[in-house]
Order: structure tokens, then C-alpha cells, then sequence
């Protein structure tokens, strides 16, 4: 419900810009037109996605290349007319909110980019018209309030605006710029985002070579996402802080990664491991370069999840490491309630998850013990609370101990023989026992950081735990 209407106020902020500026525009309070706009916009934004939805099977391709274009042009050639009527004597102008024609096409125009949530609920398992009700009628009103929400607050500030300049200029901009946010989503310019940047091309996921995957036959899969195996270097004669993802000489160490895991976690199932344009390991030594940057991974993240969803029907766990399993973090408060359904467990492993993570997603369930299912499963290694990094785990509000798969702090030997134990206040696993030094990485990993170690020293464990997780979600 929480994902739902998120998605129907993002979709719902143009309808409540162009409310504003048709009432802005309008001059009066005309509760027929504000009810007739309020009602268009909430019909078509409802409308789109059912629309996408419909046609994803055999136009998805198609409609994904085009929607944007034609939202964009159609609200620049709106908002063009616009512009140019304000410079026309007030009986000459025809861009008029008041008219069903002007309502239709703002309606259309605004709504187009909605054809991609409904093949996105294509490819997140929304198989039925009526498994599309709610979010529909949830998107649906939204719309309408928030439209009529727009014009009320433009007939209310819409005198201090026609004051200082031309309605219909200001509309027209406004309009543009919608169109321009749009085509600029779609296309993925994020290097508009990022003036300076030098961002590698995106990878292709319906491509093999965007994967490595290994099919077993299994009855379910293991969705991993890779650590930070990047470093800064120079691509194209500029600096580059993210992997170039396209490249197989470039991504060696991020293909060792996968092979490793796979290796290591895998036991009967399947393997899909998608590159991506992971940011590099220094840029997690600046906050807000982090932030800014993980955006670009994000994105590849979240096309790669997709065409994974459309690939393959079975059940799956969902893991990774470092800035892998921060990615992991963003699919799971993403995540749909048909997607959630597939999901035997999520594996967060050396990242955090906060307080705020655990409110923003109810499919973030912290996991108890060795066999719940549809749970997350988070742990952090460290020696003693003073050394845990606060950019990789600091933060965090959930953990367990991947030797005993327990809560509490019963301690529990690992076939190295150190002993691990998880501290119930700051919800990272203490290992006693380690005397080797050579792992250090300042500044990311001091001594007592033992965030190298969380695959290879739990991954016998790991490894039956998925697969227990596995069987117990059959049994169910």
C-alpha cells in the first residue's frame, strides 16, 4: 500500500503543477473546471499504466523507446503555444484551460510517461486486471486530489502571480520543463545529474553479456549483487568513479567476485549476477559524493532486477555484499507485493539497515532465526563496537549472528575456531580469536574491521542457511 501510493504521488506532481497554472491562468475560482481537470488528469494518470500493462507482452519494447518522446513533445508543443500566446493580446491567445480540448491534451500529455509503471507492474508480477485495481484506483484519486489541490492553491496565489508576469508564459515554461524531466528519466541522461562526470554507457540487460549466470536446473535462484571491485582510473581521458560495466577486460575482478560466490553460496541453485556500473571504492570516503554517485548504480540495479523478473519465474534470494547489498537495500523498499511473494530471503550482508530502512518498507523483515522465510538477513563482523566503520554499518538496527543464526548474544564457534557472538546493542557480530593484521585497508577497514571476511568466513553456513530457507519455503 505504502509502495502504491508513493508511486501515484510521484505521478501525480505533474497533474498538481499544471493545476496550478491553470488556475493561475483561469483567474477565477470555477469549481466546474477545476472539478472537469481534477477528473481528466485522474482518469488518464489510472488510465496509462492499465494501458502499459495491456500492451507490455508484445509492445514493451517498442513503448519503452517511444513514451517519453511523445509525452515530451506533446507538452512542448502545449507549452510552446503557450509561450507564444502571452506575447498576443489577451483575446488572441487559445492555449485556454477553460476548453474540454486544452484539459484533454494536458491530461494525455501529463499521463504518456505513466505507460512505464504499468509495464514495470508487467514485470513485477501483476498478472491479472484485478491485481491492478488497487494501485490503479489508488493512482486514480491521488491524481484528482492533488489536481484539485493545485488549483485551489493557484487560484489562491494566482493574482500575486499575474502581478509580476504573463500566466501563460510562466505555464508554458513549466510545461517544458516537465517535458524535459521526463525525457531526461527515460533516457537515463544521468550525466545531466552529474555536470563533469564521466559516466560509461549502461549496460544492456536483455544481453547475455551483461550477466554471469549459472543455470543448475535448481528450483530456485540466488540474485547477487557485487561488492566494490572498482577503483578510480581514467576513461576517455577523464577520471571515471564508476565501473565501466560494458567493458569484460575492465570487470576481471568483478567476474572473480561472482565466481567466488557462486562457488562458495550457490550449492543447488541457479546464479544470476548482473554487472553494473558500481562507484568506485574512494567514493565512499565523501558522504555526499557517495550518495550523489550510488544513483548511477542504483539505475543499472533496478533494469537488471527487472529483466530478471521477467527471465525467470521461480522463487529467489536476493544478496549481496558491501555496496552490493546496499543495492540489495534499495530493491527491497522497492519491492511490490507479487515480487515479495517470490522472495525466499534477502541476504544484506556487510551493509547496514537503519531505522528509517525498517519504516520505509514492510518488506524489510528482520529474520529471527535459521529458517523464516521472507525475511532479511543482515550481519556486520567487527572485534570489538570501537571499530565499526559508520559508512558501511554504523547505522544499523538489525542483526544476527550467521554462525547459530541467533538474536541473542549465545556466542558460537566457527570452523576456524574463532567465536562469534552477536552484540544485541550495536546488532554487529563480534569475533573473538583473530590476530592477523594484514587485512587492514585505511581508510576504509582498520584494525578490528572485518568486513573482508563476511562471505569467507560464514560461507558454509550461508550456504546451508539458504538452502534450509529454500526447502522451508516450499514446505510452506
Amino acid at each position: 500500500m505504502i509502495q502504491n501510493l508513493l508511486i501515484a504521488l510521484a505521478l501525480a506532481m505533474d497533474c498538481f503543477a499544471v493545476s496550478v497554472v491553470s488556475a493561475v491562468i483561469v483567474r477565477r475560482k470555477a469549481t466546474g473546471i477545476m472539478l472537469r481537470l481534477a477528473f481528466l488528469f485522474g482518469f488518464f494518470q489510472a488510465l496509462m499504466p492499465l494501458v502499459g500493462w495491456l500492451l507490455t507482452s508484445r509492445f514493451s519494447a517498442q513503448l519503452q523507446a517511444v513514451d517519453h518522446w511523445i509525452a515530451f513533445a506533446m507538452l512542448a508543443l502545449i507549452g510552446g503555444k503557450m509561450i507564444a500566446d502571452s506575447f498576443k493580446k489577451e483575446e488572441h491567445a487559445s492555449m485556454n484551460p477553460e476548453t474540454w480540448k486544452t484539459g484533454l491534451l494536458l491530461a494525455v500529455a501529463t499521463s504518456i510517461d505513466a505507460l512505464a509503471v504499468g509495464i514495470s507492474y508487467a514485470c513485477t508480477g501483476y498478472e491479472t486486471v484485478g491485481s491492478l485495481a488497487s494501485p490503479l484506483i489508488t493512482i486514480g484519486v491521488v491524481s484528482f486530489l492533488m489536481s484539485i489541490l493545485g488549483y485551489l492553491l493557484g487560484f489562491r496565489f494566482g493574482e500575486a502571480v499575474n502581478r509580476r508576469m504573463r500566466p501563460e508564459l510562466l505555464g508554458g515554461i513549466i510545461l517544458i520543463g516537465i517535458g524535459l524531466r521526463i525525457l531526461v528519466e527515460h533516457l537515463g541522461l544521468l550525466a545531466a545529474l552529474f555536470p563533469g562526470q564521466n559516466i560509461p554507457a549502461a549496460p544492456d540487460y536483455s544481453s547475455p553479456s551483461a550477466w554471469y549466470v549459472v543455470d543448475r536446473g535448481g528450483v530456485a535462484d540466488i540474485f547477487y549483487i557485487c561488492s566494490t571491485e572498482t577503483d578510480d582510473y581514467t576513461l576517455n581521458g577523464m577520471d571515471c568513479h564508476f565501473a565501466n560495466a560494458v567493458d569484460t577486460a575492465s570487470c576481471a575482478s568483478i567476474t572473480a567476485e561472482m565466481k567466488g560466490v557462486d562457488s562458495l553460496l550457490s550449492g543447488n541453485c541457479n546464479f544470476y549476477s548482473p554487472y553494473y556500473r558500481q562507484i568506485t571504492m574512494e567514493s565512499y570516503t565523501d558522504s555526499l559524493l557517495m550518495h550523489e554517485r550510488i544513483l548511477v548504480a542504483e539505475e543499472d540495479i533496478r533494469a537488471a532486477f527487472q529483466q530478471y523478473l521477467k527471465s525467470s519465474d521461480r522463487p529467489f534470494v536476493l544478496a549481496g555484499f558491501s555496496q552490493g547489498a546496499q543495492l540489495a537495500v534499495t530493491l527491497l523498499k522497492e519491492m511490490t507485493d507479487p515480487v515479495y511473494e517470490r522472495m525466499v530471503a534477502a541476504y544484506v550482508i556487510g551493509w547496514y539497515i537503519s531505522e528509517e530502512d525498517l519504516a520505509a518498507s514492510k518488506y524489510i523483515v528482520p529474520a529471527r532465526g535459521a529458517t523464516d522465510t521472507g525475511v532479511t538477513v543482515c550481519y556486520n563482523s567487527v572485534r570489538s563496537p570501537d571499530c565499526i566503520n559508520p559508512v558501511i554499518s554504523g547505522r544499523t538496527a538489525v542483526g544476527i549472528n550467521p554462525v547459530n543464526w541467533r538474536t541473542d548474544e549465545t556466542p558460537a564457534t566457527m570452523e576456524n575456531g574463532l567465536t562469534a557472538h552477536l552484540d544485541t546493542l550495536s546488532h554487529h557480530v563480534l569475533v573473538d580469536g583473530y590476530t592477523d593484521t594484514s587485512y587492514i585497508m585505511l581508510p576504509y577497514f582498520p584494525d578490528g574491521c572485518y568486513h573482508k571476511f563476511e562471505i569467507p568466513w560464514y560461507h558454509d553456513s550461508l550456504r546451508k542457511n539458504i538452502q534450509d530457507r529454500v526447502d522451508a519455503y516450499f514446505r510452506h
